[in-house]
This record gives C-alpha cells, structure tokens and sequence, in this order.
C-alpha cells in the first residue's frame, strides 16, 4: 500500500456515524492548537503506562500496550475511512497476542511459600495486574488517538514545527500532571520540588533526562510526525508492534531479570503481534476493504 495514498471514504450510516468522523476529522489551522491537542494525548498515554507499569513488569506493558493496534483501525474507521482487511486481520492477532500476555501475567506466580501467604499474595497480584492491565489499555487508547490525530495534522504543517509543538505542550501538560498527583500525597508539592532539584544537580540523572528528551523523545516524535506524512495510522499503528521487542531486550539488560521473565504463553501472544506487524509491512499492495 502506497503511504501517500489515503484510504478510501465511506458512506456514513448514521448520525452518530457523521458526528464521529467529523470530530476525529476536524483540523486546526492553528500550529498552537494542533500542538496542544497532540501533546494531551501524548500525556495522557504516557502518564497512564507509568502508572500501570508499576502494577506490572515492564517488558508485560510493552506488550500490552499493543492494543493500541487495535483501536488505531477503529478509529480510522470511526473517521469515515475505509480499513483494509489485512490491517484488521493483523489487528485481531494482536488483540490476540496481547490477551495472551494479559493471561500470562495474571497467572504468574512465583516460589514456593506458605499457602495462605500464596492465596494472599495471589489475590493482591491478580488485583494489581488488572488494574494495571485497564490502565495500559487506556494508555493505548489515547497512544491510538494521538496517532490518528497527528495523521490528520502531518498534512498541513511542517514535521519539525508540529512535532516540537507537540512536545512542548506534553512538557506543559506533565507538568500540570506532576502538580496534581501531588497535591494529598505526603510532602505534597515540596517532595515533587525536592526529588527534580536531586534530578537536576546529579551529573548523571541530568544526562539521562536529556537523552530521554532529545533522543527517544524529540528524535522519535520527529520522525513519527515525518513517517505519518507518507504512512496512514492504521499501518503506522502496526508497525509501531515492533516497540516491545526491543522493550523486552532493554528490560533484560538493564532490569531484574527475574521481575522481567514471561512465561512460554507470553511469548507466543509476542510472536503473533510480530507476526502481525510483519503481515501489514509486507502487504505493500492496496487490499479488500471490510466493505466491498
């Protein structure tokens, strides 16, 4: 499928039909407001997977977090646009793939204890690993918004503009995020001040903000915002399943090994998004839509 070739319209069914595709539709001539809306959702995505990978382990959320491929064609097809059907077909195998890490997690279990400590601990685990499984999948959902919202804007602005637009309206937005999880918390405000003055003066921690905001962050919202230009969200969405790959080899590397470890069922739900994303990137010819 050709990037520069937008998917094909179709005809709206109902009211509620038209109000969805034209309010995932509507564009801003504003650089300010397409920025700010972008950076929301960014926010909103990445705020969501920091709270749910404390519930679970990183390399689990990687994964977990490909949902998203799956809203990301409802979304296109929310909008009015036609979807092709090898995209829901790699779409529903990582749906698939992902329940079957979310399986995986909340069957986890490790060592052996006491019995009553292993039904207590088994209750509180489940408990977490759901909550923190609804809140990755929030975070998909708007990771899957953000990026059909920045497919509509790629088109009118320049990528440099849009994406460092976006980008200073996430650092806003995280930072008015910071300001509210603090307020009922022990130190309040004081603590939240006092861990980024440590952040700031240590050489190190310092460096690695930098990296974070200028290599995987800038560089890569540069580059989405440039890719989007050529390449519809809905393709973008799938390609983008290859994240967790290299999530899970950095999460081995640098984190408890133990804590990062899946299970055989795990790493087959991974195999079959991988499987996904290589099915659409292969697929360079236009397909059947769901709608003939």
């Amino acid at each position: 499928m050709s990037g520069s070739e937008e998917a094909p319209w179709r005809a709206p069914r109902n009211c509620v039909d038209r109000a969805l595709a034209s309010a995932l539709n509507w564009r801003s001539t504003s650089l300010g407001v397409a920025g700010s809306e972008v950076g929301l959702w960014m926010c909103l995505a990445f705020g969501l997977e920091v709270a749910g990978v404390q519930l679970t382990s990183a390399t689990k959320t990687a994964f977990l977090n490909q949902v998203s491929m799956l809203i990301t064609p409802l979304l296109v097809y929310a909008s009015g646009h036609e979807v092709r059907f090898v995209e829901w077909l790699a779409c529903g195998l990582g749906l698939l793939g992902s329940g079957l890490v979310a399986v995986d997690a909340m069957n986890s279990s490790g060592g052996e204890v006491d019995e009553e400590e292993v039904n207590a601990n088994s209750q509180m685990g489940t408990s977490s690993e759901m909550v923190g499984l609804l809140l990755i999948m929030a975070s998909a959902f708007f990771f899957a918004l953000a990026t059909v919202r920045l497919g509509r804007y790629s088109m009118l602005f320049d990528s440099l503009k849009l994406s460092t637009a976006s980008a200073c309206s996430l650092g806003v937005v995280s930072v008015v995020w910071v300001l509210c999880s603090s307020l009922g918390t022990p130190g309040g405000l004081a603590k939240e001040v006092a861990v980024v003055r440590f952040l700031m003066l240590n050489s190190f921690t310092l460096m690695v903000l930098l990296w974070l905001g200028f290599g995987p962050g800038a560089l890569a919202a540069y580059l989405q915002a440039s890719g989007q230009k050529v390449v519809p969200a809905a393709q973008a969405q799938v390609i983008y399943s290859t994240t967790p790959l290299w999530s899970a080899a950095f999460a081995m590397l640098v984190l408890d090994a133990s804590d990062e470890a899946m299970g055989a069922v795990a790493w087959l739900g991974a195999a079959i998004m991988l499987g996904s994303s290589i099915l659409v990137a292969i697929s360079s010819q236009p397909g059947k839509s769901i709608h003939h």
